[in-house]
Formats: structure tokens, C-alpha cells, sequence
């Protein structure tokens, strides 16, 4: 798939000053960016920086340097990199050359998840094969194709699932390769599939015996994948996306409580209520007000 391939929503940009010729905003929300940056030798970073958010980049054309903290890597298509806020960096395309990078910038809303899967590291390096570049680069254009014919509430929850299931594939293969867990099975790509499609339909009525079906493994196989990719079971880990729904929901958008529930994939009002209060300590109506507001991914400690 060539970087030109990947889909460009239609929809008017919160920031249509930030796009330019060399750098195209595929999506933007509050919590993250993406972006296509396409470099050359004539407008290569002038020198060392550093954000305050985190940042992906992946290589989909070209080569080039880049220069993390006191490392320099020769990169090309396919090589993945982790930045933290704290990781000084500058990439430049080779001379008489470009380069295209997806370009993922992630802020406050993805820091626990962050957390969860690198810990306290600056910076992280892996080379994808190109079937598994390729993969992605489908998964994210098929996510900008689908998120465009959906409400804006219901558009930003996909692609942040969407975009934390790329990132996923990217720490599976940050793990094997620096053998910082146990050893993985080859039904890993099914893994990640199956990861995604919860993400993706946690609101419909999905079982753990659903997707065992649709996939053809056992349920307490795809229980222990489940558990292990994510920490969560399968049960609470569906709960967990449908009470982040929820929170942004009631967040960030002016929607009845009840229709929350119902968008999630909760029929019965009181138990959704049952369920957010057990995460959050408080009920939907006091969240807002709330100072501070709970943590969106973990249950408000008292």
C-alpha cells in the first residue's frame, strides 16, 4: 500500500492551519493526532526537540536518519519508533532523497495506557516486516473510512481503539524482540484481530462463545490471550471500553445519560449506573463537576 492509498476523511478539520504540504492531518481529537508527514533533504528537522505528548512514528516510504537521544538509527520502511516527552529527537530524510512517516501524537488521554506498556522508557525502536507494515497501514485507512460515517462522539472512541490496537502490535512486537516477555504463540496476528474487533463492537451484544465461534479457538485460549495482551479478562475488559465510552461521552458531549447507556451496550439503565459508579466512585451527573475528575481508565480511589 503506498502512503498516497491511505484514506482521507471528508470532514471539516479542527485544525485546518496545522496541515501543510509537507505535513497532512489525517485525524485530529483533544487526546491525539495523525498525521502523514512527508519529508525530503530540503526540509529535514533543523535540529533536536522534544513535546509534551508522546509520539509514533512509523516509516511507510523511504530512508533516512534519526537521531534519538545520543543514538542514531539508519531507518526505512517499516521501522517503528516510541518517543516519550522526554526523548530529544530529530529525523531527517537522505540526501537526494524523501521519506513518509505516519505520525501518531498522543496526549493526557492515553497516558495510563502508555504507561501500561513501556513503563518509565524514553524511546523504543522495532523493524516490522512488510506484511506487518502493510497491516497497519490497512487497519488505520479502514478506520478513517469507517469513522467518517459516524457520529462525532462515536467517531473518537473507535479511533482511539483503533489507534491503541496499532499500538498494541507495536509493544507484541517490542516485547518478543527484546525478549521482555514470554515467548509468543504464532496465533498472534488472531490475537490482534480479535483484539481489535472487540474494541470496535464492545457496544454490540459480544460474548467470549461469540468470538471463540467467529474465530474457531476455544474460549479459554482466547480468555488467557485476552488476559495476557491486556491485562483485563475478556468480561472486564469489554466493561472497561464500554465505561471509557461512557466517560468521554458524558465528558466531552452533551448526551443523556440513559442514551450513554443504551450506546455502550447497556439496555438496562441501572445496571450501567451499578457499574460506572463501581469504577468511578461517583454517578454520570457528578462527573463533570467533579475536581478532579476520576481517572477515565481506572476506578476513582478514595
Amino acid at each position: 500500500m503506498s502512503q498516497s492509498r491511505i484514506y482521507q476523511m471528508n470532514y471539516r478539520n479542527p485544525e485546518p492551519t496545522k496541515s501543510t504540504p509537507m505535513y497532512q492531518i489525517l485525524y485530529y481529537d483533544q487526546d491525539f493526532r495523525i498525521g502523514l508527514h512527508n519529508m525530503s533533504d530540503q526540509n529535514n528537522d533543523p535540529k533536536f526537540h522534544s513535546h509534551n505528548y508522546y509520539e509514533f512514528e512509523l516509516i511507510v516510504e523511504g530512508n533516512g536518519t534519526n537521531h534519538v537521544m545520543s543514538q542514531t538509527f539508519d531507518v526505512k520502511r517499516g521501522h517503528f519508533f516510541f518517543l516519550s516527552p522526554s526523548a530529544f529527537h530529530r529525523i531527517n530524510a537522505a540526501p537526494n532523497s524523501s521519506m513518509t512517516i505516519i505520525n501518531f501524537k498522543l496526549r493526557d488521554g492515553f497516558t495510563d495506557f502508555l504507561l501500561h506498556l513501556f513503563g518509565s522508557e524514553y524511546f523504543a525502536m522495532i523493524d516490522l516486516d512488510d506484511e506487518i507494515t502493510e497491516n497497519i497501514q490497512h487497519i488505520l485507512s479502514d478506520a478513517l473510512r469507517n469513522a467518517e460515517q459516524m457520529a462525532d462522539h462515536l467517531r473518537r472512541i473507535y479511533m482511539k481503539n483503533t489507534v491503541e490496537n496499532i499500538l498494541l502490535i507495536f509493544a507484541e512486537h517490542y516485547y518478543r524482540t527484546h525478549q521482555l516477555s514470554p515467548e509468543l504463540s504464532e496465533d498472534n496476528d488472531y490475537i490482534n484481530a480479535i483484539i481489535l474487533d472487540i474494541r470496535q463492537n464492545f457496544a454490540s451484544p459480544i460474548t467470549l462463545e461469540s468470538i471463540s465461534k467467529k474465530y474457531g479457538y476455544s474460549p479459554n485460549y482466547i480468555s488467557q490471550m485476552i488476559k495476557r495482551t491486556t491485562s483485563y479478562t475478556f468480561k472486564n475488559y469489554v466493561t472497561h471500553l464500554r465505561m471509557q465510552a461512557a466517560y468521554n461521552m458524558i465528558m466531552y458531549h452533551n448526551i443523556p445519560y440513559k442514551q450513554v447507556a443504551l450506546e455502550v451496550g447497556y439496555e438496562n439503565y441501572t445496571s450501567f449506573l451499578d457499574i460506572f459508579i463501581k469504577k468511578y466512585g461517583i454517578p454520570p451527573s457528578k462527573l463533570r463537576e467533579s475536581d478532579p475528575p476520576p481517572n477515565p481508565s481506572f476506578k476513582q480511589k478514595k
